[in-house]
């Protein structure tokens, strides 16, 4: 996963931190980002959650990215990261 911040609806992925997906997996349940009111996500920032997600894939869990904008979801297409193992796009795209 990755530590990260938000500024002016925007996700900016500020470093990144591979032991969160793992302790998450351990922890035994899927992990839910709630994206409602983030309208920009950089590549950064999708990249450590498709890494996020291949790491709870492998541990038979998900990431599930809840209420994302229409910009995040064409860029996850785009880019095939929907077909991602692990990743699971719910409640798309909002306007």
């Amino acid at each position: 996963m990755a530590a990260a911040h938000r500024r002016d609806r925007r996700l900016q992925r500020a470093r990144p931190d591979p032991r969160a997906a793992r302790c998450a997996a351990r922890a035994g349940g899927d992990v839910h980002i709630d994206l409602r009111g983030v309208d920009f996500v950089d590549v950064a920032g999708l990249r450590a959650f498709a890494r996020a997600a291949r790491d709870l894939g492998d541990h038979g869990h998900l990431l599930v990215l809840h209420s994302v904008s229409a910009h995040i979801d064409r860029l996850v297409r785009l880019i095939g990261w929907d077909a991602v193992p692990g990743l699971e796009v719910h409640c798309r795209p909002r306007a």
